[in-house]
């Protein structure tokens, strides 16, 4: 070799994305080179958090979380522009390293901590509901309670609740826990039955009107869509004594919801029409102004003279009707006025009507009103 040139050694101190050195031998034979390029990275490449999965309001997550960073170097570039990390482990304060590294072989590192995973849902346990009855009702709302329990996150809320108000057989109840990581459990309490609304009422007497000192009999006509009935009666009627009466009646359904009402109905006279001299409509009797007439009828009994209702019986006018049949009055008796008896021997009451004189030649109705309530008419024109 005669000569040389640039084959001496060279230091490279400063960070270079590329020198260039040559070298060239000279000898008999001719004249070879070689060129070499130098690159010098000394920085460690950036690492930069670009995202991980969002944590819940609590800090909490019920998956896996992913954690990804973007990696940059401005000289020798980087092997990858981003990396990433998946924790999968449940755990609280956990951390994740991501690593950059630069074509020069240095690497940067970042770690994220307070890594919060829950995967597992909380437990749910029931603890009580409003009882139900006997028969298995409830007639109020019915509120249900379960206990809720996390052993990594916690439970939102110690306890859950439920309130049923609405009226149904076979209604169910669910419970839900969540913990602080949003995992939730369920449990469903079945078989609530319940039934706020009390039986209806028909309550009726029969028969009705019923004579006095007869015999009837008060129902309810209860009935009870739901729950059912448990319970039903009525008091006995009263035929002792005639007038408008109540009785009542009561009904309870299986829920415990309890109603009553009353019965009305009336107890009257056992009255048979008239008897002779009088006939009963529509017959018209024919009889003297200013006779006293005997007004006679039964009432299965003696019942007392205080029978008729004040202020009766009265008469008033009406037109006389020539077509209707006719029947004269073939009895009278001496009266100074009108009187009642009873005739325990025929079992009549005697109701002697003392006419007018001034009623000739007119018709009038006789209006016989018993204190029952009741009222009977005989048709008269007079002569």
């Amino acid at each position: 070799m005669s000569s040389q040139d640039g084959c001496d050694e060279q230091n490279v101190t400063a960070d270079t994305a590329g020198v260039t050195f040559t070298c060239s031998a000279t000898s008999g034979g001719g004249t070879t080179s070689e060129i070499v390029t130098v690159k010098r990275d000394s920085a460690v490449p950036a690492i930069s958090l670009v995202s991980r999965t969002p944590a819940n309001s609590n800090g909490w997550n019920n998956g896996s979380v992913e954690v990804q960073w973007g990696c940059s170097d401005a000289l020798s570039g980087v092997m990858s522009s981003g990396v990433s990390q998946i924790v999968a482990t449940e755990g609280q304060n956990q951390n994740s390293i991501g690593t950059c590294e630069d074509n020069a072989g240095h690497t940067a590192s970042d770690t994220q901590s307070g890594i919060k995973i829950d995967k597992t849902a909380p437990n749910i346990s029931f603890v009580s509901r409003t009882a139900a009855n006997a028969n298995g009702w409830n007639k109020t709302d019915v509120a249900v309670l379960w206990n809720c329990s996390d052993g990594l996150s916690g439970a939102v809320n110690p306890t859950a609740n439920k309130t049923l108000s609405a009226n149904g057989q076979n209604q169910s109840a669910a419970g839900v826990c969540e913990d602080k990581a949003g995992n939730t459990a369920s449990d469903t309490q079945n078989g609530i039955n319940i039934d706020k609304t009390a039986p209806t009422l028909t309550p009726a007497v029969s028969p009705n009107p019923v004579l006095l000192g007869g015999t009837a009999a008060a129902t309810s006509g209860a009935a009870d869509p739901l729950s059912g009935l448990a319970s039903e009666s009525c008091a006995a009627p009263d035929m002792s004594t005639v007038g408008a009466k109540t009785v009542n009646c009561t009904a309870t359904d299986k829920a415990g919801n309890t109603v009553s009402a009353d019965a009305s109905y009336s107890v009257i006279y056992n009255f048979a029409g008239f008897f002779q001299p009088v006939d009963n409509l529509p017959v018209l009797n024919i009889a003297n102004a200013g006779s006293s007439i005997p007004i006679k009828f039964s009432l299965n009994g003696n019942q007392g003279l205080s029978i008729f209702t004040p202020g009766y019986p009265a008469s008033v006018t009406t037109s006389c009707n020539n077509s209707t049949a006719a029947d004269p009055i073939d009895e009278t008796v001496n009266a100074g006025g009108s009187s009642l008896t009873y005739d325990a021997a025929t079992d009549r009451y005697h109701y002697v009507w003392k006419t007018e004189k001034s009623w000739k030649g007119t018709c009038r109705l006789l209006v016989v009103k018993l204190k029952d309530g009741n009222t009977y008419i005989a048709n008269f024109k007079f002569k």
